[in-house]
């Protein structure tokens, strides 16, 4: 995850995976899909549950499973690949976003595993960086 502050230029093949991260309520956290778990993506008329959306994608059980879904003390926030919920997403006030992006040369191995374990989640102003599976 990476801070963007306003005025930075932010391509839009990113976009799909960033919120407003003022309106993150809490700690951030990551964790994978939970039976139940379900949110409302921006731009959707209505939530969905992750069950049906990676359905609809055609995503095998394998793959559902390497899909880490961030949420804060409110809910999921963001499922990479499907948005944003609807709560955080960015608008005209948006003065900071958070941006989920996936580094293909450098893959979330078992120290970038360990050091969320370790730390309990995100807090909210960290600087870290945390790259995708």
């Amino acid at each position: 995850l990476e801070e963007v502050e306003q005025g930075q230029f932010v391509h839009k093949k990113y976009l799909k995976n960033a919120l407003d991260y003022d309106k993150l309520c809490g700690r951030l956290t990551i964790r994978s899909r939970q039976p139940g778990d379900a949110y409302h993506p921006a731009g959707r008329r209505a939530g969905k549950s992750l069950k049906k959306l990676f359905n609809e994608a055609h995503l095998s059980c394998e793959t559902r499973k390497k899909i880490p879904i961030f949420w804060d003390e409110h809910g999921i926030v963001l499922v990479p690949g499907f948005g944003c919920d609807q709560r955080v997403k960015p608008d005209a006030e948006t003065k900071r976003l958070l941006i989920y992006y996936e580094d293909k040369e450098e893959k979330c191995d078992k120290t970038c595993t360990e050091r969320m374990e370790s730390a309990g989640g995100i807090q909210r102003g960290d600087a870290d960086t945390f790259h995708g599976r």
